[in-house]
């Protein structure tokens, strides 16, 4: 054999080996993930079994009705059942969004709070929709969205947190009103200027509470610059 061939033959050689040892780390990555999974499917499961046990009614977990405190406990039961598939976590869900959805539609969410916290449950309407196929969460979750239209906002276009805080913007009031409004325009088709509504509101409230030496968005801004908590010359919260 001369030696072009056996350099040819080693470095064959030496490909295979890398091509091995990266198979068997890809291989140890799935099983990982794998591992990871199972691990927080068994956490996810007696998280569940630990709600369902203790507040047997879900309208029970916080005593605050259609309200984000509820809904963010339930919308994480929703993704353990998308998970596994167990239909009593489905039907503890529903039990909660039917006890306050009336036959014409309307969800009494204390609509006159004008509150963003109360338009988070709003994704239990539309994962509902999802799983039962049952009209009258789509007709709900149509409420919600046009509740939403109209809250009072800034002169700046952004929503007020609650109508009790004149001219405030939340950071977390971007969790609770934007991901329902783009995902109902997703799932249905509709209300689709939600996508050009959840960037303008991110983009303002990203350029009214950063803070200059961390780079962090501070909890709040009030445009008004006379809430308590508001520095006098940029209207922003002291705290992250």
């Amino acid at each position: 054999m001369n030696i072009p061939i056996l350099s040819l033959v080693a470095r064959h050689r030496s490909f295979r080996r890398h091509l091995v040892s990266l198979a068997s780390s890809v291989a140890v990555v799935f099983t990982s993930t794998a591992k990871i999974a199972a691990a927080e499917t068994k956490w996810g499961d007696l998280f569940v079994a630990h709600i369902m046990t203790k507040w047997p009614d879900a309208n029970t977990i916080t005593h605050k009705g259609w309200e984000y405190e509820n809904s963010i406990v339930l919308h994480g039961m929703e993704k353990i059942y998308m998970r596994g598939g167990d239909r009593r976590i489905l039907q503890y869900i529903r039990a909660f969004a039917d006890h306050y959805i009336s036959e014409d539609g309307s969800v009494a969410m204390k609509t006159q709070e004008k509150n963003l916290d109360r338009i988070q449950p709003g994704m239990l309407l539309l994962f509902l929709h999802e799983e039962t196929g049952e009209a009258k969460y789509k007709k709900a979750a149509t409420f919600v969205i046009e509740e939403l239209q109209k809250y009072p906002r800034n002169e700046l276009g952004g929503f007020w947190h609650k109508g009790s805080f004149p001219n405030e913007m939340w950071t977390d009031g971007i969790y609770m009103a934007e991901p329902f409004a783009v995902k109902f325009a997703a799932q249905t088709g509709s209300h689709t200027g939600a996508y050009g509504e959840a960037f303008t509101q991110m983009s303002l409230v990203r350029e009214k509470t950063k803070d200059a030496a961390t780079g962090l968005s501070l909890h709040a801004w009030d445009a008004d610059r006379n809430a308590f908590w508001a520095d006098p010359d940029t209207g922003r919260s002291p705290h992250i």
